[in-house]
């Protein structure tokens, strides 16, 4: 049964249309993770995600009938290109792939998911729209969310400890070591005569 958007709220349409979008590009996304991660603990966790996912925006297309909001085509179709142009996205690697790009593409679901989750406040904040929907129905579709971001959030973290090691480990064959105490004055004036000693002799030596 179709039940009509509150009086004034001609903008309702245009606002789930846009997490309808986002809704495409996340689907298609937690898809891909699935698809190159196959038989591993986030590709396993991805593949359960997106069928919860994809649940979830087949409820918001009901919801949007429900409330007398069409469908804009050219918005869903722009959202399943968005996922893959981000395809593109080298992550700093031309051939192989980047342990980069698990991070990045957590980072960019758990955005997504956050995106939805606020999408449910604000429907429940909505008295005429809640009302149409069900608030406890829009309760759990908040509680939802919120697990499924936190349930991305161990991954994300798991995949920032795993790319970012490496550069952990430059920086701190780079930084210089901290001293664990206080140098005496007569230690730093040794120091300053013995940099300007250096300093004297590399200016007057003559340049290559």
């Amino acid at each position: 049964m179709s039940v009509l958007a509150p009086p004034g709220s001609k903008y309702l349409p245009i606002y789930l249309n846009d997490h309808l979008m986002g809704s495409t590009t996340g689907l298609e996304l937690v898809r891909r993770i699935a698809h190159e991660y196959p038989g591993t603990d986030l590709g396993v966790f991805a593949d359960g995600l997106a069928a919860e996912i994809a649940e979830d925006r087949d409820t918001l297309l009901e919801i949007m009938d429900r409330l007398g909001a069409s469908r804009d085509q050219v918005k869903v179709a722009l959202g399943w290109v968005t996922e893959k142009v981000g395809r593109l996205k080298l992550n700093g690697e031309l051939r192989d792939r980047s342990p980069l790009s698990p991070l990045v593409e957590l980072e960019g679901l758990s955005i997504g998911i956050e995106g939805k989750h606020l999408m449910w406040v604000v429907l429940a904040e909505v008295d005429a729209v809640a009302e149409a929907i069900g608030r406890d129905r829009l309760a759990k579709l908040v509680a939802r969310a919120v697990d499924q971001r936190e349930r991305v959030e161990v991954h994300r973290r798991a995949a920032a400890r795993t790319a970012l090691t490496g550069l952990e480990n430059a920086t701190k064959k780079e930084s210089p070591s901290v001293p664990t105490s206080t140098p005496s004055p007569s230690a730093i004036a040794r120091r300053m005569i013995a940099a300007q000693s250096s300093w004297t002799a590399a200016y007057r030596s003559p340049s290559s």
